[in-house]
């Protein structure tokens, strides 16, 4: 098996928090060892391997939009790594477990979902200091950005809900309960910005929920137990991580029609 292969393995088995910059390179974070390995794509070759400073395992991971900086999050708090060197330059601890992290398209603000806090923390990018605390619904497992920067939308995981954040004001503007059994696992919004869609776990969907109105205005049956969802770069088609089923759904965006399932033949957690 190649680098590539492997990188894309490690993050759809294991959960592993895998970001791609703009220059070939990948970094993988290890959620149990601890350690990040900084990977050559064009060579498939390891060319630096760190430890993390964060007391707990790394969860999420994020990438600014200049791709001069990633993120990294976990049980303890956040860690800055200039791309350029491969340098850890400032870190954070927090007080909450947080599972998930995104950047706002403009680079300036770090949203991160507080999983055992029920929270989303709002902190400065570029010096990691916290502005403020958001509470949403029960555990948060996942966060995503609209385009243009103006909501933050939460996977509410023991809630069928889904949490949505005015970035101006950082307040609350709703909390969508959305059809069938608890288990909102993943979210992203559509490059297009007109739709979120979050996966439900325990339901075998996908709800599709319009920025405008924040209403759900359709589901998509998926394969067994949706975890993360992504999209393609020009938004055409989406895909759900299924780990039940152990396969991958896509999507296509213009119907929200199932075209194919690939099989992966083993746990499929996260897509990026």
């Amino acid at each position: 098996m190649d680098m590539r292969n492997y990188s894309l393995v490690l993050i759809l088995v294991l959960g592993f928090a895998v970001s791609t910059l703009a220059q070939p390179i990948a970094y993988i974070g290890g959620r149990d060892e601890n350690i990040i390995s900084v990977v050559n794509v064009p060579t498939n070759q390891v060319v630096s391997i760190f430890e993390s400073p964060l007391p707990g395992s790394l969860e999420g991971s994020t990438v600014s939009p200049d791709s001069k900086f990633i993120y990294y999050t976990g049980n303890g708090g956040i860690i800055k790594i200039d791309t350029s060197n491969n340098q850890i330059v400032n870190q954070t601890t927090l007080p909450n477990n947080t599972f998930a992290i995104q950047i706002s398209p403009d680079g300036n603000t770090l949203y991160t979902a507080d999983v055992l806090a029920d929270t989303v923390t709002v902190l400065n990018a570029a010096d990691l200091s916290v502005i403020t605390t958001v509470p949403v619904d029960i555990n948060p497992q996942a966060i995503t950005i609209t385009p243009d920067g103006s909501k933050v939308y939460t996977a509410n995981l023991n809630n069928a809900s889904v949490s949505v954040i005015n970035t101006t004001t950082n307040t609350l503007i709703t909390t969508i309960n959305l059809p069938g059994e608890s288990g909102t696992r993943g979210i992203c919004a559509h490059p297009g910005g007109q739709f979120v869609y979050a996966t439900n776990a325990l339901s075998d969907n996908v709800s599709v929920i319009d920025t405008a109105s924040n209403t759900v205005v359709n589901t998509i049956s998926v394969g067994q137990t949706p975890n993360g969802i992504a999209f393609s770069p020009d938004g055409a088609f989406g895909y759900t991580a299924n780990g039940s089923s152990e396969d991958v759904s896509v999507i296509r965006i213009s119907d929200n029609t199932v075209i194919d399932t690939i099989s992966n033949g083993a746990l499929v957690f996260q897509m990026v």
